[in-house]
């Protein structure tokens, strides 16, 4: 369609378990020789929520994403493995998530948890969240192994034309600093990245958004 389309993406990575609001200090200028020292709280995924959810109200053909890297960091996720981290990304209902290089950090088992809270049948979302990586390939030895659970890309349809969101995890990160099986491995990002906009451009998507979670060097 030659229709010109607005799209507003919502966009978050690398929470890290950081649920919580955070406190800190600043000294503001209260007049032209004394500061004073002035604490505020300030993060925290309620206000996430909050503020994703009031521009998701207002204003035109939003889509929510998360670009990975959502558990690992702080004592909700030592202590529940990523449940309290699914709970709270369900109250924005992303439309997707792309697996970071620490969705790995309890193996592929973990991913697996993991993602069994976040789509869990008590979660009120209308859709399930995509759970996105086009270049990992799990293993036999994977819980994940020959499930249809992470897509490589995944397609929404806004004012009847068709948006796809490719989803990318970085590699060489992935397999050496975090912890996926043995035998789940990870195709260069660049190469996959061209051979699936390939495949939609095909298909005749043209709006294709890279989901990724390589870093800027790519």
């Amino acid at each position: 369609s030659g229709k010109a389309l607005e799209l507003n993406i919502l966009h978050i990575n690398d929470s890290h378990s950081h649920l919580d609001e955070e406190s800190m200090t600043f000294q503001l200028e209260t007049s032209p020789q004394q500061r004073e020292a002035i604490q505020v709280a300030n993060g925290g995924f309620a206000r996430v929520t909050a503020l994703i959810n009031e521009l998701a109200a207002t204003e035109k053909n939003t889509i929510k994403i998360h670009s990975g890297d959502a558990i690992t960091g702080d004592l909700y996720f030592n202590l529940g493995g990523g449940k309290a981290e699914a709970a709270l990304m369900n109250t924005v209902c992303f439309d997707s998530l792309t697996l970071g290089n620490h969705e790995f950090d309890n193996a592929d088992q973990g991913l697996d948890e993991f993602i069994g809270f976040l789509h869990s049948a008590n979660n009120h979302c209308k859709n399930p969240t995509a759970i996105l990586s086009a270049n990992v390939e799990f293993g036999a030895s994977s819980p994940l192994y020959k499930t249809k659970l992470i897509q490589p890309y995944t397609i929404l349809e806004k004012e009847g034309q068709k948006v796809a969101l490719i989803g990318l995890t970085i590699a060489d990160k992935t397999k050496n600093a975090s912890r996926p099986n043995a035998d789940t491995i990870f195709h260069d990002e660049i190469v996959t990245a061209q051979k699936y906009i390939d495949e939609l451009k095909k298909q005749g998507i043209n709006k294709i958004i890279i989901q990724s979670h390589v870093g800027y060097d790519r």
